[in-house]
C-alpha cells in the first residue's frame, strides 16, 4: 500500500466515523472520544539488542455501535535508543487508521481486537551515517478498555504496527481517553 492509498483509506474511515457519529447524535447518544497513549515499542536490530522506541500518540475516534469503533492515531517518538554504543535508533513518527471490535462486559471492561494500517518512519544514526526508512503495513493487536467514569476510560493493548522489510515495530500501549 502506498502513501496515497493509505491516506485515502484514512479519509474514508474518518468520513464514516463522522457520518456515524452524526447519526448517533441525532438519537441523543454521543460516542466520540479523544485520548492519549504512551507506547513501549521495540524494533529488532540484526545481531544486536532490540531498540526501545517509546512514543506518545494522540487518538481520535468514534463508536459506530456498541461493538465497533474507528480511530485515527498520530504519534511521535520520545528520545532514541543507542545500540552497541554506536548506533542511535529513533522512531520519528507513526500515523494510522484503525477499526476496533469488542464486547462491553457487565463490569465496565471492553476487550477488543484492533486492525488497521500504519505508516511509520525510523531513523538510525551512526558517526558519519544517517539512514531513515518509512514503511506502511497492516497492523493488528488486542486490548482492553476499562471505564472508570461514564466518560473516562483507561486502555492497555499490545499491537504489531509494522512488520515489513527492516522496519518491525510492535509493543505495549497504555492510555486514557475521554468521550464527548
Amino acid at each position: 500500500m502506498n502513501l496515497r492509498q493509505f491516506f485515502s483509506a484514512s479519509l474514508l474511515i474518518a468520513a464514516t466515523a463522522i457520518t456515524s457519529n452524526a447519526h448517533a447524535r441525532g438519537h441523543g447518544h454521543n460516542h466520540s472520544y479523544i485520548g492519549v497513549n504512551y507506547s513501549f515499542l521495540e524494533q529488532p536490530i540484526a545481531n544486536a539488542d532490540d531498540a526501545k522506541l517509546n512514543t506518545v500518540n494522540l487518538r481520535v475516534g468514534t463508536f459506530f455501535d456498541r461493538s465497533f469503533s474507528g480511530e485515527i492515531r498520530v504519534g511521535t517518538g520520545i528520545g532514541e535508543d543507542t545500540i552497541g554504543g554506536v548506533v542511535d535508533v529513533e522512531l520519528d513518527n507513526l500515523i494510522g487508521a484503525y477499526l476496533r471490535s469488542g464486547v462491553l462486559t457487565s463490569g465496565n471492561l471492553y476487550p477488543y481486537l484492533v486492525m488497521g494500517v500504519t505508516q511509520g518512519k525510523v531513523t538510525a544514526t551512526a558517526p558519519g551515517i544517517k539512514d531513515s526508512e518509512s514503511e506502511t503495513d497492516l497492523s493488528f493487536g488486542i486490548g482492553i478498555d476499562y471505564t472508570v467514569k461514564k466518560s473516562v476510560s483507561f486502555n492497555a493493548e499490545y499491537i504489531n504496527y509494522i512488520s515489513k522489510n527492516s522496519v518491525d515495530i510492535s509493543g505495549f500501549t497504555l492510555g486514557v481517553a475521554k468521550r464527548f
